[in-house]
């Protein structure tokens, strides 16, 4: 998706067939669709409030082993509070999703994972800003550095 924001948004059909790629198979549970298109709001003469622009996208990559986050911006609308406020919305929503009740001696605290390029530095501060913590760091092939955060449900 990155490739479309920083060149332009494409058509909302374009939009809407890369969400669908996101779906996930999960085993006897059918498809599991997790990803959201950030857009902004737009106020109608009414002042009623109706969706705008497609701006970004955000969910989950995976769900199985861990839940691994991604999200994009529109590369000219970075820095404005649009990612801070469409992680925050969407943590909100990934937490109260049901679970399981927990199996005796099931202690451990439910996360949530994110992978950034070291070098992506809003990025991180982004998550960071969000509750996430980096617990690990690894140097690639390419001698880039991939973070890896974590955030504990709250």
């Amino acid at each position: 998706m990155l490739k479309y924001l920083v060149h332009g948004i494409p058509d909302v059909s374009a939009q809407k067939g890369w969400m669908d790629s996101k779906r996930l198979q999960i085993p006897d549970s059918g498809e599991l669709f997790f990803y959201f298109a950030i857009t902004l709001r737009e106020e109608t003469e009414e002042g009623a409030i109706k969706p705008g622009r497609i701006i970004g996208g955000i969910g989950m990559n995976q769900v199985l082993p861990v839940p691994n986050l991604g999200y994009s911006i529109d590369a000219d609308l970075w820095g404005k509070g649009y990612g801070t406020e469409a992680l925050k919305a969407f943590l909100e929503v990934w937490w109260a999703i049901p679970r399981r009740p927990a199996c005796e001696g099931e202690e451990k605290p439910e996360k949530v994972y994110a992978n950034v390029n070291k070098a992506n530095i809003p990025s991180i501060r982004l998550l960071e800003k969000c509750g996430f913590n980096i617990y690990s760091e690894r140097l690639m092939a390419d001698d880039s550095v991939i973070c890896f955060l974590e955030k504990a449900r709250s």
